[in-house]
């Protein structure tokens, strides 16, 4: 039997759907998915460009519940970081508390 991954993000249900739905339409989102799966190659310039922001970092990129991580940060989808980013300001909890 498998064992479904529980999901370790702290969000509302509404906010992982939007996250799980940009991810979904997102190219580069899963080019970052399929070059984790597959590993990444060591030299930079064989990478295809979208990807080539995250090369410094691959070594910390891993996929959990179809999310890409930074270690325990979540990758944001491109459609959705401006929602997310008002998301983490509408607090006012300054920098500190959005970090």
């Amino acid at each position: 039997m498998e064992q479904e991954e529980k999901n370790h993000m702290v969000a509302s249900p509404e906010t992982l759907q939007k996250i799980k739905q940009a991810a979904e339409k997102d190219k580069t989102y899963a080019a970052q998915k399929q070059q984790i799966a597959t590993g990444w190659l060591t030299d930079r310039h064989v990478i295809p460009e979208d990807l080539q922001p995250y090369f410094t970092f691959s070594d910390e990129l891993a996929t959990s519940n179809d999310f890409v991580y930074k270690g325990s940060r979540t990758v944001v989808p491109v459609g959705v970081r401006y929602f997310i980013l008002q998301r983490l300001h509408s607090s006012h909890m300054g920098v500190n508390g959005c970090l």
